[in-house]
């Protein structure tokens, strides 16, 4: 695959998602975040990591109208079925997915 040396899967993100309390608290301190959803087995996976960089700007979060946007990041490789029960069913990583308002949304791979 074609990768940037310097940007690993999984190494772009400001949050590390890891339980349903985390994603809960997310839900409840964020009307709008981005999930980088990828696998550290996957050798194609890194591609997403320069479209969830753009998102991010030196030192903090993304910011969209003044309002602070997270990256936050999820490992299939360890959480695929707690992610189930949120209903989002992903076979091929690297998938891109923003919450906004109340709602799961499938990002293309430029992040649209």
């Amino acid at each position: 695959p074609n990768c940037h040396p310097e940007l690993r899967t999984l190494s772009v993100g400001n949050i590390f998602l890891s339980t349903k309390e985390q994603l809960v608290q997310l839900k409840k301190d964020y009307k709008t975040f981005i999930i980088g959803i990828s696998d550290l087995q996957c050798p194609s996976c890194c591609q997403n990591e320069p479209v969830l960089g753009r998102f991010l700007m030196e030192g903090g979060n993304f910011t969209y109208r003044g309002k602070e946007i997270p990256v936050v990041r999820m490992d299939l490789s360890r959480r695929l079925k707690f992610f189930e029960s949120e209903g989002l069913l992903v076979k091929d990583p690297p998938l891109l997915v923003l919450w906004f308002n109340g709602k799961y949304h499938a990002l293309n791979s430029e992040g649209q």
